[in-house]
């Protein structure tokens, strides 16, 4: 099924519904969760429409568990306030795979992306700009694919060790 939504209350509810596989983003702003952040767990693919950005909170905006996702068309800021190491997406577990495609993630304190317990993240066509550490983490078996993307102002592009590949 498909769904489109436009408020983070709508997209909070649609991500929990395994019989959604494809979410389109109306134009606008989506505040993320402060306590919990936003998991998926099914594979699915979001795809924003026009201008849409994530206002990253205390936590990752998207947590993958488990499952693939495919986010593309969309902007990631927490305006640089929050630096309480979460990034603004993270991946893990051995069939976790992130892709990002034709995203930015800009102004921010923390991480990008974080690819951890062999969780697997391809980067595609993405910005990456005033990070206050690393635009790309990863660690613990986790595996990272880069390709077309651009880092300016990150403390540090990417950041691989405890068997990261």
């Amino acid at each position: 099924e498909i769904a489109s939504v436009s408020t983070s209350s709508r997209l909070s509810s649609t991500l929990a519904m395994q019989q959604i596989k494809f979410i389109v983003l109306q134009p606008g702003d989506y505040q993320c969760p402060a306590l919990v952040p936003h998991r998926v767990t099914h594979d699915l693919t979001i795809v924003g429409l026009g201008h849409v950005t994530f206002l990253k909170s205390h936590r990752h905006v998207l947590s993958v568990c488990g499952a693939r996702l495919h986010l593309s068309n969309v902007r990631v800021t927490d305006g640089g306030k929050y630096d309480l190491g979460y990034a603004a997406f993270g991946v893990k577990g051995s069939t976790g795979w992130l892709t990002l495609s034709r995203c930015i993630v800009e102004d921010t304190c923390e991480v990008g992306i974080i690819a951890a317990a062999e969780g697997r993240c391809t980067i595609e066509d993405c910005q990456f700009r005033r990070s206050g550490r690393h635009a790309v983490e990863v660690r613990g078996m986790g595996q990272v694919e880069i390709r077309r993307s651009q880092f300016s102002q990150v403390w540090q592009g990417v950041c691989a060790y405890a068997g990261a590949r």
